[in-house]
């Protein structure tokens, strides 16, 4: 085995015994406390946490059994930038945290204390953390940048100063519920969609990716309205024609394809950035349909979220021009009958890309007059696409003038630098 694997092996083995140690200490020790580790959770919602424990352990089983028997250590790149050690980190940041939290729990029953409680909190958070870690490790292959993570925590700093008001008190009345559920749900999976999006635009345009995945939603959405429909005493009038063209067309048309050409733009990770604005559209709308005041929380909170938004999006265009000269760029040519086909490996940083380029013969004459190599008009194509977005935002398989498609001064440009 593996000297990276071993040391894995280890700290799953200790840590799992210690977590195992603690569960068994509170509830053996002290079973008329037991029951008060769920806290005010609701009994109706209890046998839901249940089976959500229940099925979040089997996961760590497989996921675990997926980093032993399945990943060679010396070829894990996490976003770009970390390797296999990473999971240590992350396993760490589960285990010991579940570990500590029955203890903690038994103290805080036996003891109240504000502190506590908030050390609590903390832990769960960090076990939670460490999960998402787990799952963003196995789905984000790409590089998420230093301005990336600034402008995300600044604009996520903004998001939680617009919900609490600038209060902490919100944050200690919070309330679990079902609703809570719903919401974390959906972000969850629309972090998820995100992902998967991004990987299926690695083969499709922003266009072709949103009407597959509104051509997969359909079934369930029909399902779902005719549902409703049915339980609600619902009549149609004319009046409703107007806001349901209005939600099609907007959010279900504009928005979906929007959001998916700013995810093969910027990533999933740069494009969540601007997910925070949503907080903010709904205080402005609020204020400006409702009535409802704006403070100095609106304006530092948007603030945030706007300035962290523009700050992940901005191009450092020095720094991206240093990088695709640095970026090992080779193609390997095969003709047919009236075109090119061209095998291309982009080697940066230590992760590697690769593209299908087809270049139908009559574009390379139209584009070079026969005084470059069809090589070196796709090299320098892709010289031109890194100084615009990282290499895992460039199409794996894709016709050369696909790219006037996303970049209009694409052929203006390649003339110049020929």
């Amino acid at each position: 085995m593996h000297p990276q694997k071993r040391t894995l092996v280890w700290i799953i083995a200790v840590g799992g015994v210690a977590v195992l140690a603690s569960y068994a200490y509170t509830l053996l020790g002290y079973p008329e406390l037991s029951g008060g580790l769920w806290g005010d959770l609701p009994s109706s919602l209890l046998p839901f946490y249940q089976v959500c424990m229940l099925l979040a352990a089997t996961g760590y089983f497989f996921y675990t059994y997926f980093l032993l028997f399945r990943l060679h250590p010396p070829a894990v790149r996490i976003a770009g930038r970390f390797g296999y050690s990473l999971f240590y980190i992350l396993y760490l940041l589960i285990l010991i945290p579940s570990a500590l939290w029955t203890p903690l729990t038994l103290v805080m029953l036996r003891v109240p204390s504000p502190w506590l409680w908030a050390i609590i909190r903390l832990t769960l958070a960090a076990v939670a953390l460490g999960s998402l870690g787990l799952l963003a490790a196995l789905l984000i292959d790409e590089r998420m940048s230093g301005r990336q993570v600034v402008g995300a925590a600044f604009s996520l700093a903004g998001v939680m100063t617009l919900i609490s008001g600038g209060r902490f008190r919100f944050w200690q009345g919070l309330e679990r519920g079902i609703g809570d559920l719903i919401v974390l749900s959906a972000v969850a999976l629309w972090a998820l969609y995100s992902v998967l999006g991004r990987r299926a635009m690695e083969r499709r345009s922003a266009l072709s990716t949103s009407a597959f995945s509104a051509l997969l939603g359909l079934p369930v959405l029909l399902l779902a309205a005719a549902w409703e429909i049915h339980r609600s005493d619902f009549v149609f009038q004319a009046r409703l024609i107007l806001p349901l063209l209005y939600i099609g067309v907007a959010p279900g048309v504009i928005g979906f394809l929007s959001w998916n050409a700013g995810v093969r733009r910027l990533g999933a990770s740069g494009a969540m950035v601007f997910y925070n604005t949503l907080p903010l559209y709904g205080a402005l709308l609020g204020h400006f349909l409702l009535g409802e005041p704006l403070g100095l929380t609106h304006l530092v909170g948007g603030t945030l979220i706007v300035g962290g938004g523009l700050w992940a999006a901005a191009r450092n265009q020095g720094a991206q021009r240093r990088e695709a000269t640095v970026a090992e760029i080779r193609v390997e040519k095969t003709e047919q009958k009236d075109a090119y086909q061209l095998e291309v490996t982009v080697q940066e940083r230590g992760s590697t890309t690769r593209h299908s380029v087809t270049l139908k013969k009559g574009d390379y004459e139209r584009l070079t007059a026969g005084e470059v190599t069809p090589e070196e008009l796709v090299a320098e194509s892709f010289r031109f696409l890194l100084e615009r977005e990282p290499k895992e935002s460039i199409l794996h398989s894709f016709d050369l003038t696909v790219i006037s498609r996303y970049f209009p001064e694409y052929e203006e440009k390649i003339a110049e630098r020929l």
